[in-house]
């Protein structure tokens, strides 16, 4: 068996001529990252008082922009709420009428039932 592994290790070792080099990625410049240049202002007091014209007027729609929505969505809440108070009214309104009509029924079908029975008492006699 040994003589096998010096056969195998031989070829190997005469392909050795130097030193073992290691593998190494290739050496090249770092990509930079791409950037634009900023747009500096000399004078900067603040967010609202932007020298740039058009984005203080964008800002400045945005801002109506929301608050018209918000009222609206305020309007809608309010319309919602008075239209279900209109219809929980009506409801309770026609429940009552179903009622009243419900006690004339019963009263009327009791005093059907009561001349019913003296006219049945007023037979046997």
């Amino acid at each position: 068996m040994t003589n096998w592994h010096h056969a195998a290790l031989t070829p190997l070792t005469t392909l050795q001529t130097g030193p073992i080099q290691h593998l190494t990625l290739q050496a090249h410049r770092p990509v930079p990252i791409r950037q634009f240049a900023p747009d500096f202002q000399e004078t900067w007091s603040g967010r609202k008082n932007d020298a740039d014209k058009e984005r203080k007027e964008e800002r400045k729609l945005k801002y109506m922009l929301k608050k018209e929505q918000k009222g609206a969505i305020r309007e809608l809440r309010k319309d919602a709420a008075f239209m279900a108070k209109v219809q929980l009214g009506e409801m309770r309104e026609a429940d009552s009428e179903r009622r009243q009509k419900r006690k004339q029924i019963d009263a009327l079908l009791g005093q059907q039932a009561g001349e019913m029975k003296q006219y049945t008492k007023g037979k046997k006699k």
